[in-house]
């Protein structure tokens, strides 16, 4: 009897020692969330949006906390009078379109009062005194309402079938490039509502042609709008309706993810046979295959085939990505380092690893690290970096028909 009674206390005992494990594993902060708040002046901040979530008991969306707050140590906006001072700018854009008046890539009115502005102003720069890093600065009902507003589209409709993974890539982030922090889901989802909704019933990848062709008629890139450093608000860009290709594809990915729409952005940093890059938009489809796309261009169609060659093609992302390191930095340009991005090379060239063996430097230096290169009409371009081993040179994922040099 008592031996009957022993065991059966100590299966109670395991059940509930298990049970306490699992729930400990379930709300335990992982490293990367540890480490961001012990270097933020927000900590308390960030607390508050971990300790809301845990409240209310929702653990997938506990989960994305982790993911935005873990990866946050290095996102950043300028603020400040050096970008506060040019802001007058995007009100000459909307006084066009308030009057219906055509912007053409270098309206001469327009290129008239920017010049007078940097005459007045200076030219604008990027200062590390503008910087506010995300970690210090970041609001936490800011950061709750959007988790929120991204779940209100998770395993709704098309993206039922969509991973957590990619959840937190292509709809979660609270940004996409350096802009500044703004409630930009509301914006959009008010601004283009009836454009959606018109559309409903229709398979995602309809909605996105159609959606795709009104902004065409919307947005376009600006000349004068290139010369802006910044990184260009929601709001701003609302106004503006103008930009770089960067800013265009940025917004278009922003519409459609206020809309529950998985967009994402990819881009090649450098043609393989020009001296300058391009970004274009990517919709994750149903299947989990990518549909490439010119944003807010026409006519649409998949983005397999470009004009230039490309060396490198990447997708940009959130989360930091596990990428090699050199043994030492200092030989490798700090561009080619990005840990924010996927290299998708291979999904638009044929691909390949390339090893290269190397002539001995004339010096008494020992490279650990070499620079692949293409030629841009002036010069040589770093493409990536390779390791060195044994006198080769070791370079992965190399868009094919392009002369390089090591």
């Amino acid at each position: 009897m008592e031996s009957n009674l022993f065991l059966i206390l100590i299966k109670r005992s395991s059940c509930l020692i298990f049970i306490v494990f699992f729930l400990c594993s379930c709300y335990s902060t992982p490293q990367e969330v540890n480490d961001v708040l012990g270097i933020s002046d927000k900590k308390a901040g960030l607390e508050q949006v971990i300790s809301h979530f845990k409240k209310t008991g929702e653990k997938e969306k506990l989960k994305a906390v982790y993911f935005l707050i873990g990866n946050m140590a290095d996102k950043y906006y300028y603020e400040g009078e050096e970008v506060n001072k040019y802001d007058s700018v995007f009100n000459y854009f909307n006084a066009y379109h308030q009057k219906k008046q055509f912007i053409y890539k270098n309206t001469p009115v327009l290129r008239a009062r920017w010049d007078s502005m940097v005459t007045q102003l200076g030219q604008p720069y990027l200062s590390e005194d503008d910087v506010a890093l995300d970690i210090h600065t970041v609001n936490p009902d800011y950061l709750i309402d959007n988790i929120n507003q991204a779940f209100d589209w998770y395993k709704k409709g098309h993206n039922e079938k969509i991973s957590f993974e990619n959840f937190c890539e292509f709809l979660l982030p609270y940004r996409i490039l350096n802009e500044k922090p703004e409630a930009w889901r509301e914006m959009l989802l008010s601004a283009y509502r009836p454009l959606f909704d018109s559309l409903r019933g229709k398979s995602q990848l309809e909605t996105v042609e159609n959606v795709n062709s009104a902004l065409e008629k919307l947005f376009d890139t600006n000349h004068i709008l290139w010369e802006y450093p910044f990184d260009i608000s929601v709001s701003n860009l609302l106004k503006a309706r103008r930009g770089s290709c960067r800013q265009i594809v940025a917004q278009t990915a922003r519409i459609f993810r206020a809309h529950g729409i998985p967009v994402g952005i990819d881009y090649t940093p450098m043609w393989g046979d020009r001296p300058n890059g391009h970004y274009w938009n990517t919709l994750l489809l149903e299947n989990g295959e990518h549909f490439p796309f010119e944003g807010a261009t026409v006519p649409f169609k998949r983005k397999n085939r470009f004009t230039y060659r490309t060396a490198k093609v990447y997708r940009m992302t959130y989360g930091k990505q596990k990428i090699k390191w050199p043994d030492n930095l200092e030989e490798v340009p700090e561009n080619l380092l990005d840990p924010y991005r996927k290299d998708v090379s291979h999904e638009y060239n044929t691909c390949f690893n390339v090893r290269v063996k190397l002539n001995a430097p004339k010096t008494s230096q020992s490279y650990s690290s070499a620079i692949i290169c293409t030629y841009g009409k002036k010069d040589w371009k770093a493409q990536d970096w390779g390791p060195i081993s044994n006198g080769y040179a070791y370079f992965e994922n190399m868009g094919s028909n392009l002369l390089y040099i090591v």
